[in-house]
């Protein structure tokens, strides 16, 4: 599940190419597998992924109230946080993060290893992040049982702005 705006620089293709590997090597995944969109997505995103031959696994939702949107968030095996492919971006902490956060749900990053975002789905056990060029990475994140999050708390809107109030 992706929510919000998904862009052409944020296209993770090195994933697309491992759900199109398991798809042809095992078709029972190819069966479950949804790949949900919510939001303003880029053409560049669905065409890539039709061009893998997943066009079938796709349900292009569009825009959904807020609501909604939380409910397929909390609803989802997991949620798509794809960063997009620039230096600078390791620095920035996408509001998207915090909401997949609050889902509760296993986060599957896409950016900079090393970045913000990477290392706060590790300090939250909320998921992992993976470089542009992963993909059996990808797919052992796929086949894994995620527990339930457990350190999300610290990132609720009560403990940052507490955090904020101290600093201040």
């Amino acid at each position: 599940m992706h929510t919000g705006l998904f862009a052409a620089d944020g296209n993770p293709l090195n994933l697309w190419d491992a759900l199109a590997v398991r798809c042809e090597a095992n078709p029972d995944f190819r069966a479950r597998l949804q790949i949900r969109l919510a939001g303003k997505v880029d053409a560049a995103v669905t065409d890539a992924i039709r061009a893998r031959g997943l066009g079938g696994n796709l349900v292009e939702l569009g825009y959904l109230p807020h609501d909604e949107t939380v409910r397929e968030q909390c609803a989802a095996d997991i949620l798509l946080l794809p960063l997009r492919r620039e230096p600078e971006y390791a620095k920035v902490l996408p509001g998207k993060i915090f909401e997949y956060l609050a889902a509760r749900r296993p986060v599957l990053g896409i950016g900079q290893e090393d970045g913000a975002a990477a290392a706060i789905l590790r300090d939250a056990a909320a998921g992992e992040m993976f470089d542009w060029d992963k993909t059996d990475e990808l797919l052992a994140f796929l086949d894994a049982d995620h527990p339930q999050t457990s350190g999300i708390e610290k990132y609720t809107r009560r403990a940052l702005t507490a955090r904020l109030a101290e600093l201040l």
